[in-house]
Order: C-alpha cells, then structure tokens, then sequence
C-alpha cells in the first residue's frame, strides 16, 4: 500500500465521524478557536473537543496555533496534497471509506440546505436575494465534466480571501457544487 493511500484513508476516517467535521467545520468558520467555543458551535462534542482535535491534527487537518495558559487554541490548516486517485485504485479499503466520507459530507450538506430553505427569511433582504440556487442539466463526457470542476473549482479559489481582510458585513457563505451522470427518470 502506497503511503498516499495510507494518508488518505486515516484523514477519511477521521472525517467520516459527523463530530468531527462539524468540529472542522466550525473551525473553518470560526478561523482560531479554542474547546470552549467549540463546544458553543458543537454542543454534541461537550467533554471530547481536545482528544477529537487531537485526531485531526494527527492527519493534517488542524493545528495549535497557540497556547492561552492551559487552552489550546486550533484553526483548520490545508493538508499536504496527495495523490488520491492512484491510491484508491490499488486500495479497496480506502474506495470504501472515501464513500462513507461523502455520505455523510452529503447528509451534511443536505442539512444545510434544508436549514437555509427553513430559516431564510430570519435573514437580511440583501442576504436573501443574494442566495444562489440553481440546477443545470448539461450533457457532458467524463472529460469534460473534469475540465468543468477544475474551472468551477479556479473560481472558487479565486472569490477566497484570507480571514484577516473580511468586510463587517461578510458572512460564511456555503458554496455546494456537485455534479454526476443521471438517468431518465432520476
């Protein structure tokens, strides 16, 4: 087993607990936090913040970037690329955990639209005429639907920028793109 298959099945792993990546996931939103906000933004991870951030900075996916006294204090860090599609094709075991990761990234994600749907008009005007929602049907080879990620994914990175010059006004802002082959009828 290559060490990049190795890698990625320990940071899927870590990600595939729903506690855990609502703990990345606050902290992505948050920039630093230390357990006690944590706790505040994940009540469900009360008594376990420090041993769950312990297994994601094991793989990569957060860091103490300080100590205040007795209190860490973590933020999310980009983990070093791999490269995953080789190792998933000589690694079933990591095939396997990749999929539960994006169940539960999805049902995750599912959440999140059903809780915008719910509570949208508790938001500003402006917030809510600047929500995107849209579907596109697009007949596309698996070429280029990779061509089209790699540019939608560009973009993305090029809207990002760092935590320290956020207007007063920016909000985190949930960016879901999924595409994927469908049948008649789906």
């Amino acid at each position: 087993m290559s060490s990049d298959a190795e890698v990625l099945r320990e940071r899927y792993d870590v990600l595939s607990d729903p506690t855990r990546l609502r703990l990345l996931d606050a902290l992505l939103m948050l920039g630093e936090a230390n357990a006690t906000t944590l706790t505040r933004a994940v009540p469900s991870a009360k008594g376990a913040v420090p041993w769950q951030m312990g297994r994601l900075e094991a793989v990569g996916l957060a860091e103490v970037v300080r100590v205040d006294g007795t209190r860490k204090v973590w933020r999310a860090r980009d983990p070093e690329p791999v490269e995953w599609a080789a190792a998933m094709a000589e690694d079933p075991q990591l095939r396997l955990a990749v999929h539960e990761l994006e169940r539960v990234v999805t049902l995750r994600r599912m959440w999140r639209m059903q809780r915008w749907a719910a509570d949208r008009e508790l938001w500003p005007r402006e917030w809510v005429d600047a929500a995107i929602s849209r579907d596109y049907l697009l007949w596309l080879t698996p070429t280029e639907l990779d061509q089209l990620d790699s540019r939608l994914h560009a973009a993305v990175e090029a809207a990002k920028e760092p935590s320290n010059v956020r207007p007063d006004d920016a909000e985190p802002v949930f960016i879901s793109l999924t595409g994927f082959p469908v049948r008649a009828g789906d």
